[in-house]
């Protein structure tokens, strides 16, 4: 079977490209045609891309009335995403819906097992449960420990305890600990979202699209980081009293315009995803 995998952020720019480049055929060619499993990462990005929903919509009919298989990612449900179409969030739910939980300690430590085993590695029964009690949630964490733990025995010639399994532990968590939301997460996110370059959100530029994709800016670094006026200001050089009648603007628009709610939130909760 010919699987295709794509991230949602792969598959926008590759669309705008073939638009640009006039190469729409080779790209519909390229996600219509010789596919029999289409695995799409992280499908809420889409959100808010009005012209790669369309033609995201389009794709996915393709393929599913062709009989092809189509799966998605999300870390939230169809009806969480706020700003897709409704055709497209119909689609979504048409299909089996699987909540995927963190792994069980049973789970965890035969994945542990599974992982020492593909290495070659001798690990005990003791310290595989001491690194499952311990990591419970991420499973990139649990290989990670294991393989770390491995190294350090194979070059020091030791035999894996619990001791050096803690101090391992110690070492990726602190490694892998999610970075705090930055104000160029947010600008980027922004960005993809409004279709606004981050260069313009920077400028001084008073286009309608322009100006209003800074307002949008303004609001969710306050929404999210709770910077100050001041410094949400300095940052982007200028006086306070007007990031503060931005902020007030788009808070009125809000009100009125759901639409422009649901596009928020979503921004708000991209830039809070874990990289």
């Amino acid at each position: 079977m010919n699987i295709m995998y794509v991230r949602t952020e792969q598959f926008a720019n590759e669309f705008y490209q073939a638009l640009a480049n006039k190469t729409i055929d080779e790209f519909h060619n390229k996600y219509r045609n010789n596919i029999d499993v289409f695995l799409v990462d992280d499908i809420q990005f889409i959100s808010g891309k009005t012209s790669t929903e369309d033609e995201f919509f389009h794709t996915f009919d393709s393929l599913v009335c062709s009989g092809k298989q189509v799966v998605l990612t999300s870390d939230r449900p169809p009806k969480d995403i706020k700003s897709i179409t409704d055709r497209l969030k119909s689609r979504f739910e048409d299909g089996l819906l699987a909540d995927i939980q963190p792994p069980e300690f049973e789970t965890r430590c035969e994945i542990i097992k599974r992982k020492a085993k593909l290495l070659n590695f001798e690990i005990s029964d003791n310290v595989v449960s001491y690194i499952a009690e311990k990591i419970k949630s991420n499973i990139r964490q649990l290989e990670g420990v294991t393989k770390k733990l491995y190294a350090l025995c194979d070059i020091n010639d030791h035999a894996p305890t619990i001791a050096l399994a803690q101090s391992v532990i110690k070492v990726i968590m602190e490694d892998t600990q999610p970075l705090p939301v930055t104000i160029q997460k947010i600008v980027d996110e922004v960005s993809r979202t409004t279709g606004v370059s981050v260069e313009d959100i920077y400028s001084k530029v008073q286009k309608a699209n322009i100006s209003h994709a800074r307002k949008i800016t303004f609001y969710v670094i306050r929404k999210v980081t709770n910077m100050s006026y001041e410094d949400i200001g300095a940052e982007f050089k200028k006086h306070h009293s007007t990031v503060i009648y931005n902020i007030d603007q788009i808070e009125k628009e809000i009100e009125k315009n759901s639409k422009l709610s649901r596009q928020i939130n979503d921004i708000i909760s991209n830039v809070k995803i874990e990289q």
